[in-house]
C-alpha cells in the first residue's frame, strides 16, 4: 500500500509515489496509478497551487493509468 498524502484540492484528495508511479485518490472515491511517473513530477504535483490543473497538464494522458479497485473485506 502507497503512502498518500492529502493535497488542498477541490478534484484530488491525496496523492503519493511509489518510486515508480503516481497514485492518486479523487474526491468522488476513484483511485489511479499512472505508471512510469518521475518522482521529481510528483514532488512538483505536491508544491503546485493548484494539484488538479498540473495533474491534468502534466499526468492524465501521458502516462498510462491503471484503476485501483478497492480490496475486498472478508
Amino acid at each position: 500500500m502507497v503512502d498518500l498524502k492529502p493535497v488542498k484540492s477541490s478534484n484530488i484528495n491525496a496523492v503519493g509515489h511509489d518510486g515508480a508511479d503516481l497514485h492518486v485518490e479523487f474526491s468522488n472515491g476513484g483511485r489511479y496509478s499512472y505508471a512510469g511517473v518521475p518522482a521529481t513530477l510528483h514532488q512538483r504535483l505536491m508544491q503546485t497551487d493548484s494539484p488538479g490543473k498540473f495533474l491534468r497538464a502534466h499526468v492524465i494522458g501521458k502516462f498510462p493509468h491503471t484503476k485501483i479497485e478497492p480490496e475486498k473485506q472478508t
